[in-house]
């Protein structure tokens, strides 16, 4: 399986903070044992005969996405990323 990222920093902080003003998410950060989690990265599951998932996760005021795909089935994975920057981009913005 193929992961990448898909945004730019720029797009990644204004794709959050409108997430944030619509959606009043919460930016705490959590600290199970007094050591904050900086980041939780979405791990898509694909099973079947899908062939490319995305997951979407919000956690302290960073919206994440990831991609997981068969190689064998989507060659062009990186294709499919780079347009899906390109409008997340242009939504941003």
């Amino acid at each position: 399986m193929h992961r990448s990222s898909l945004l730019s920093p720029q797009a990644i902080a204004n794709l959050s903070n409108r997430l944030r003003r619509r959606l009043g998410a919460d930016q705490r950060v959590l600290r199970p044992r007094t050591t904050p989690v900086r980041a939780v990265i979405p791990i898509p599951n694909t099973t079947g005969n899908v062939t490319v998932t995305f997951g979407v996760l919000s956690y302290a005021g960073t919206l994440r996405i990831s991609v997981l795909s068969d190689p064998g089935r989507v060659p062009d994975v990186a294709v499919l990323t780079a347009a899906l920057r390109r409008e997340l981009d242009s939504a941003a913005s």
